[in-house]
């Protein structure tokens, strides 16, 4: 599903942000693009837990982590770890 052709080495999840230019937090817009899915597939998606859409400061999106982690085939949203991110 990932295209990493573009990345020498073991590719993880520092490279998946790094060939998709995301922030840690993806707005649900390019949440679609990467994924190559539209809004409804998303919030099917969302529906059954496979990939968790969040509220952040009152915009909704989807932490990267989360993105690589369904992207990448991983199982569902509860086998995977928790994503943690340090306070500002």
């Amino acid at each position: 599903m990932l295209d990493f052709s573009k990345v020498a080495g073991d590719p993880g999840f520092e490279a998946f942000v790094r060939v998709y230019n995301l922030p840690a937090f993806v707005p649900l817009k390019r949440v679609c693009e990467v994924g190559g899915f539209g809004r409804t597939k998303l919030y099917e998606l969302n529906s059954t837990k496979k990939l968790v859409i969040r509220d952040l400061e009152g915009k909704r999106g989807v932490h990267a982590a989360e993105l690589y982690w369904f992207l990448s085939g991983a199982p569902a949203a509860e086998g995977r770890p928790a994503v943690v991110y340090a306070a500002r």
